[in-house]
């Protein structure tokens, strides 16, 4: 798994190679929507400083594929990113997240 921005992972881009092995028995979703839903946060102050917003659906670069995540766990990882005790922190405005399931490839 690659980063897009390279650096926290506000976005998460795979490489086609990574999809072979995550097992997916749904088709492929032919319309991809301009907007998604993010959970974004402001500032480096707990759970308090996130909030729901409307985002851009990424476009994925050559060699990557854009999936679709259907569910999003909040792990001690993501915690301690909220509160600005992960090891870095990326310029608020950020949408974290470590990991996601359910996930489909959309392009």
């Amino acid at each position: 798994m690659e980063q897009a921005n390279g650096s926290a992972p506000a976005t998460l881009t795979w490489k086609a190679e990574d999809l072979a092995v995550m097992p997916c028995n749904r088709m492929f979703v032919t319309h991809v929507p301009d907007e998604m839903d993010a959970v974004v946060l402001d500032a480096y102050d707990g759970p308090a400083s996130l909030r729901v917003a409307r985002r851009a659906v990424p476009q994925p670069d050559p060699g990557q594929v854009l999936v679709k995540i259907g569910a999003l766990p909040m792990n001690p990882s993501d915690i301690a990113f909220v509160h600005g005790n992960y090891g870095f922190r990326s310029p608020p405005p950020v949408v974290p997240g470590q990991e996601g399931a359910r996930a489909e490839q959309l392009r």
